[in-house]
C-alpha cells in the first residue's frame, strides 16, 4: 500500500520543468532522485481516477508512472491519450454494424491473436508518450495553416528550396515562379498535404520567433532543415523505444505502428486480426490491430480544438475519417464498421427527436458515398460467426 502523498504547486512545477528535458528515462530518474515522482503520481491518480470508473479497466502502477510523466510534460496530450483510450475501447468492445446487417465485435478477433485487450488499451493510453522528445513549443505550434502558407509562399518568392517544394506539390521550379498563392495552396491540399509537410523548422521556429528553440532541437538530434511534420513523426518510434524499455514488447509494437509512418504492409505486421466476416473478394481480411488506435487517435484529433484549428462536430469528423479512408490514408474496413455504427446511431437519434434532415449535407454525402462504395468491396459469401 502506497503512503499517501500530497502534491504542492511547487513540486508540480518542478516536475513539469524536469519533464521538458526530452528523454523519458532521464525524466523518470530525475523525478525519482528529487522525490517528485511519487507525489506527482499521487496527484495525477487523484485527478484522473474518476476517468476509469465504469471502464472495467485500471492501469497498473508502471502505467500510472508513464501517464504521470506524460501529464507533467503536457496536460493536453495526456487528456488526448485518455480520450483515445476511451474511443479505442468502444471500437474494440462495442457490437459494430458490418455489411448487410452483420454484427461484429472486434475484441473476439483481437483475443484470437497475441494482443490482449489490456495491451491494446495500454497502447492507446500511451500512444503519444514519444512526444516527450519534442519541445512543447513544437507540440503547441500556434501558427495557423494560413500563416504557414504565407511562410511557404515567402520561401518560394525568395527562391529557397524551390525545386524540392516543387517536387513535393507537383510543379517544376519554373512553374512555381508563375503560380499564384491560390494555385499553390490549392495544389497542396489537392495532394492531401498541409504546409507542415513542407515548411522546415528553421522557418516556422526561427530565433526571432522562438529564441533558443532551434538550439534545443539540434541538441536532441533534429536538423533545422527537417519539416515540422517529419520532426513530429519521430514520436511514434520514440514511443516504441520507451515501451520496449518498460518491458512491454506488444504494447511497444502497437505504439510503434499507430500512424504506420514506416508504411509496413499487413504481411509484415506481427500483431494482426483476421476477420472472416469482412472478406474482400473471397480473401480473408487481415488487419493490423494498431488500426483501431489509429482510427481512435484520428477521431479525437478531428473533434478536439487545437491552437491552429477548431474542433469538428461528430458528423463532420466521421465524414473526414471517411474521406481519409477513401483516399487510402487510413484503413477502410474498420473505418466502415465504426462509421456505419456511429452514423446509424446518429440518424436514429435524429428520427426519435423528430428531426428529418441534417444541416451538414456535405458530410452526409461523404459518409454515404463511403459506406456505399466500401460495402461493394466485401464478399457477399462472407462467413458469419
Amino acid at each position: 500500500m502506497k503512503k499517501h502523498q500530497t502534491n504542492t504547486d511547487e513540486e508540480y512545477l518542478k516536475g513539469k520543468k524536469i519533464a521538458q528535458c526530452g528523454d523519458f528515462c532521464r525524466v523518470r530518474e530525475q523525478l525519482s532522485k528529487e522525490g517528485l515522482l511519487e507525489t506527482n503520481e499521487s496527484f495525477i491518480r487523484k485527478k484522473y481516477k474518476g476517468f476509469f470508473e465504469g471502464e472495467n479497466f485500471q492501469p497498473e502502477d508502471n502505467i500510472w508512472i508513464t501517464l504521470t510523466i506524460l501529464g507533467l510534460y503536457d496536460t493536453a496530450t495526456l487528456e488526448h491519450c485518455l480520450r483515445t483510450f476511451s474511443i479505442t475501447k468502444n471500437i474494440a468492445t462495442k457490437t459494430l454494424l458490418g455489411p448487410w446487417g452483420a454484427r461484429i465485435v472486434l475484441k473476439e478477433y483481437i483475443e484470437e491473436g497475441e494482443v490482449s485487450l489490456r495491451d491494446l488499451f495500454v497502447a492507446a493510453l500511451g500512444h503519444d508518450i514519444g512526444k516527450i522528445i519534442l519541445p512543447v513549443e513544437i507540440l503547441h505550434n500556434s501558427l495557423t495553416d494560413e500563416e504557414m502558407n504565407r511562410i511557404l509562399i515567402d520561401m518560394i518568392w525568395r527562391g529557397d528550396n524551390v525545386e524540392e517544394i516543387g517536387i513535393r506539390i507537383g510543379f517544376t521550379a519554373e512553374e512555381l515562379s508563375h503560380k499564384s498563392t491560390e494555385e499553390i495552396v490549392s495544389r497542396l491540399y489537392e495532394r492531401g498535404m498541409r504546409p507542415v509537410n513542407i515548411v522546415p523548422l528553421s522557418e516556422a521556429f526561427s530565433d526571432s520567433r522562438n529564441p533558443g528553440l532551434l538550439a534545443t532541437l539540434k541538441s536532441r538530434g533534429f536538423s533545422e532543415k527537417e519539416t515540422i511534420k517529419n520532426a513530429t513523426k519521430i514520436h511514434e518510434s520514440e514511443g516504441q523505444k520507451i515501451f520496449e524499455e518498460l518491458g512491454e514488447p506488444i504494447v511497444a509494437d502497437l505504439v510503434g505502428h499507430h500512424h504506420n509512418y514506416q508504411k509496413h504492409s499487413e504481411n509484415e505486421l506481427r500483431h494482426v486480426m483476421r476477420i472472416s466476416s469482412l472478406k474482400s473478394h473471397g480473401e480473408e481480411a487481415v488487419f493490423g490491430t494498431y488500426n483501431i488506435i489509429k482510427i481512435a487517435d484520428t477521431l479525437d484529433s478531428l473533434e478536439s480544438k487545437r491552437p491552429y484549428k477548431k474542433g469538428m462536430s461528430k458528423l463532420a469528423a466521421l465524414a473526414e475519417l471517411a474521406h481519409q479512408a477513401l483516399t487510402h490514408r487510413i484503413e477502410k474496413s474498420i473505418c466502415y464498421l465504426w462509421i456505419n455504427t456511429e452514423y446509424t446511431e446518429i440518424t436514429e437519434m435524429m428520427r426519435l427527436s423528430g428531426i428529418n434532415s441534417f444541416n451538414d449535407t456535405a458530410s452526409v454525402e461523404t459518409i454515404e458515398k463511403f459506406l456505399s462504395q466500401t460495402e461493394q468491396t466485401f464478399d457477399r459469401r462472407m462467413v458469419d460467426r
